[in-house]
């Protein structure tokens, strides 16, 4: 019996941790862009850093001899043929291409934009070019609309509108996009292993 708890209680603890979702939260304004990685309740920011670490400056001596080492390497690669090997692997990357883009279609399929929202307010002083930029960005969503329509997206909401009194364009685009991480291991176990080991070789 304490055997079964047991089993129950590790397959409902994978069950949980399947249950988590991954992801990443950006936004972008005039005061610039915020990148955060998400995973479930916990988010971490990535741009702007809280605390920028200056870099030690590398003596230029030991850039010399890095460079050289560098120019020693490719000279033995030559005189040995190691570059010569490399003219198949153009052939090796087109038989991965079908599961690259397999992979691709099961990532984007599984998922989740939780909130889309794009919003540019376009200036200028000049009527006629405001009036074609509009109609560029409204002719370039029509023509994304088939691809926005086939993908999980919750919250939607893209604009455009025009301000003559603006000199220059406002922008503002925010985006939440998760995957658990079941569909993670899903799309993993999915992959084809032996074309990859292929590419490898």
């Amino acid at each position: 019996m304490t055997a079964l708890i047991v089993i129950g209680a590790i397959l409902l603890l994978f069950v949980l941790i399947g249950l988590i979702p991954l992801g990443a939260r950006a936004e972008y304004s005039s005061d610039g862009l915020i990148l955060e990685a998400v995973a479930g309740p916990v988010s971490i920011r990535l741009i702007p850093k809280t605390e920028s670490i200056p870099k030690k400056k590398k003596p230029k001596k030991q850039k010399v001899k890095k460079e050289r080492e560098k120019k020693k390497k490719r000279r033995t690669r030559q005189e040995s043929g190691m570059e010569g090997k490399k003219g198949g692997m153009p052939g090796k990357i087109l038989q991965v291409l079908p599961t690259v883009f397999q992979t691709l279609g099961r990532f984007l399929r599984s998922l989740t934009i939780k909130e889309l929202t794009v919003r540019d307010t376009i200036g200028g002083e000049d009527p006629s070019r405001t009036a074609v930029q509009y109609g560029a960005m409204s002719g370039g969503l029509q023509l994304m609309e088939p691809f926005l329509s086939r993908m999980r997206i919750k919250k939607r909401d893209i604009r455009f509108s025009c301000d003559f009194t603006r000199e220059k364009d406002d922008v503002y685009v925010k985006a939440t996009a998760v995957i658990m991480i079941w569909q993670l291991i899903y799309i993993v176990l999915k992959l084809d292993f032996r074309a990859i080991f292929r590419l490898l070789k």
